[in-house]
């Protein structure tokens, strides 16, 4: 089984966006664990936000990492690999 470590990042264009990256396969209570550590440790210090237990319009991506399913040929355009099931 792949190692389970995600990719968390913030960019603060277009008004902020939080996005989490984890691998193929991660689990809805993987999921869970993972928000309330964001709850407690990430996202009190995003700014600017309304109330505490919200993100306040700041976009929340959650997405699986398909980066071992396909490759893309930045220069060609031409995808190798298979992407989905």
């Amino acid at each position: 089984m792949a190692d389970l470590i995600g990719q968390l990042s913030f960019s603060k264009t277009k008004g902020g966006v939080l996005e989490l990256v984890v691998p193929a396969g991660t689990t809805l209570s993987e999921l869970a664990r993972v928000h309330k550590q964001l709850d407690a440790k990430i996202l009190p210090h995003i700014s600017p936000r309304g109330c505490a237990p919200c993100l306040s319009g700041i976009p929340y991506l959650i997405r699986e990492d398909l980066s071992r399913d396909a490759k893309v040929d930045l220069k060609t355009g031409v995808v190798a690999g298979k992407i989905g099931g």
